[in-house]
């Protein structure tokens, strides 16, 4: 499968209970590159990840991962086929240390190769090594957020799922986890960010898909959409 093909959502359909929430969704993820997954609140966005990683049934439609069907896979085995999952609210493990909620994460990524380990963890997140000792309940909302990325990275996922990475975060925290994201594009890891903040995404995607009412309603490059005033006042209110 080429890198423009690496990951293919097609037609999704999913519900909740009796209510659809994605129709006939369908976008793809170029292999290393950073998609942002834009769209009011509201839109699909986070149903979409979690359809992605196994939390939410998809009902139809197929789900491409280099070349394997995950449509009907459960979270544990989408996860063991290279997939890592940050969720809105971060669930860290708060009665654990640091350094335990990493090492909980730890696991070998789909080509049996480790990319990620402790001290790589530690290089990329210098402040979480000063702090592993404390448990992570008593982390700022920036510090736990910092902790639940890197407790993902920890099992060496080659796509990386982020649901509102910067949500609720002070302006230099968000800073921060974007220079973290521009440095995991050396690592080919293949990254889609659910996110309302454009200039957050501006700053760091390659390509972007919106979604408005459970359905992708535009694709294209970060560079494109930038430039194109009318789908950002449609459908982002920009």
């Amino acid at each position: 499968m080429s890198a423009e093909n690496y990951l293919k959502l097609n037609e999704l359909n999913v519900f909740y209970g009796n209510s659809q929430i994605l129709f006939n969704l369908s976008f793809r993820a170029i292999k290393g590159k950073t998609l942002a997954l834009l769209g009011r609140n509201g839109a699909g966005k986070s149903t979409t990840l979690k359809s992605l990683i196994g939390l939410v049934p998809i009902t139809s439609g197929n789900y491409i991962l280099n070349n394997k069907y995950l449509e009907n896979l459960q979270s544990f085995q989408i996860a063991n086929l290279g997939v890592g999952y940050v969720p809105e609210d971060r669930q860290v493990f708060k009665l654990h240390t640091v350094e335990e909620n990493l090492l909980i994460g730890a696991k070998e990524n789909l080509n049996q190769k480790e990319k990620f380990h402790l001290q790589e963890i530690y290089n990329f997140f210098p402040l979480l090594k000063e702090l592993k000792n404390r448990d992570a309940g008593l982390l700022s909302g920036g510090e736990q957020q910092m902790l639940s990325i890197a407790r993902t990275l920890m099992g060496n996922p080659d796509v990386l799922l982020l649901d509102e990475p910067s949500e609720g975060l002070a302006p230099i925290i968000v800073q921060d986890i974007a220079k973290l994201i521009k440095t995991l594009k050396n690592t080919e890891v293949t990254i889609i960010i659910a996110e309302q903040n454009i200039r957050f995404c501006f700053a760091i995607a390659d390509h972007a898909a919106i979604i408005d009412k459970g359905t992708i309603v535009y694709e294209n490059t970060i560079a494109e959409l930038k430039k194109d005033n009318k789908t950002l006042k449609k459908y982002l209110a920009v």
